[in-house]
């Protein structure tokens, strides 16, 4: 057997085949326009065509790679906009396909059950799943989740509000971060545990930089610096994100300091997996 996950995330969309042990083993990624193209809090025609094009060249990648069962979910891309309804109906009526609509519980839910599955059942901490159009925190103890919520703190949508970073804008966006994260509860983690692709490139670029196997708050600080300098091996590695992976090193500094965090593990896993072995598991 095979499924076919599609992920409509802010920054892509995701459409990756699991076999019947559930592990990856094929993925496309299409741009999401989804910010682009919402307009007081509307999705446009434009931007529903453009996801329905995504769609058919999901459906399409699944169909050569003879998948046996397809499932389509969204997140806060998709709970921000007030015409979910109609962008349904467009997905099923030019694509066949039907959108599940995460609710942030549900999200979050997801999220923590792809971390038991990489961590164990006995989990304790805090984590995060860094998006392009928000950030969901999660708190737990012994196994148990305790809190969660989604802050609008998405990499796209910071640098949407600020543009490109520089020194000047540091201190005001770091104010904004800390004023999103303030009224989380206080519960030390001495690891942020770290879902994401934004997760992902600042480790790998981390280790591209500096060798660095593990990801401190220095190592973010660092990475910060590289992008001021603009080097040559940052733009390298950092490609079509080189404008989205500092925001994404102040989220993660501004969360380590608020939990007293001394690193980041980064999760091979997050809320796409936990989605597809709580929705496939023994189908």
């Amino acid at each position: 057997m095979k499924y076919g996950i599609i992920d409509i995330g802010t920054n892509t969309i995701r459409s990756v085949i699991y076999n019947e042990a559930l592990s990856p083993v094929a993925e496309r990624v299409w741009e999401s326009t989804i910010l682009r193209h919402t307009d007081n809090g509307r999705l446009t025609d434009e931007g529903i065509s453009a996801l329905c094009d995504s769609l058919k060249a999901s459906l399409e990648f699944f169909s050569e790679n003879n998948t046996d069962k397809i499932l389509c979910f969204a997140t806060s891309a998709m709970r921000d906009v007030c015409n979910f309804d109609e962008v349904n109906g467009a997905a099923k009526s030019k694509c066949g396909i039907e959108i599940e609509l995460l609710s942030e519980k549900e999200e979050a839910m997801s999220d923590f059950y792809s971390l038991k599955l990489q961590l164990g059942e006995d989990i304790s901490g805090a984590g995060a799943d860094l998006g392009g159009g928000s950030c969901q925190v999660l708190t737990f103890e012994n196994g148990r989740l305790v809190y969660y919520c989604s802050r609008k703190l998405g990499v796209k949508r910071l640098y949407n509000a600020f543009g490109e970073l520089n020194r000047e804008k540091e201190s005001s966006v770091r104010e904004f971060i800390k004023k999103s994260i303030a009224d989380l509860p206080v519960r030390e983690s001495k690891v942020l545990y770290v879902m994401g692709g934004t997760s992902k490139k600042i480790s790998k670029t981390a280790a591209g930089l500096f060798g660095a196997k593990t990801v401190t708050a220095g190592v973010l600080f660092d990475i910060i610096e590289e992008y001021y300098a603009a080097t040559p091996d940052y733009k390298a590695l950092a490609g079509s994100e080189i404008y989205k992976i500092p925001y994404g090193a102040l989220v993660f500094q501004e969360l380590c300091a608020y939990f007293g965090a001394q690193e980041l593990a980064v999760m091979k896993g997050g809320v796409r997996e936990g989605y597809a072995a709580s929705r496939l598991a023994g189908a």
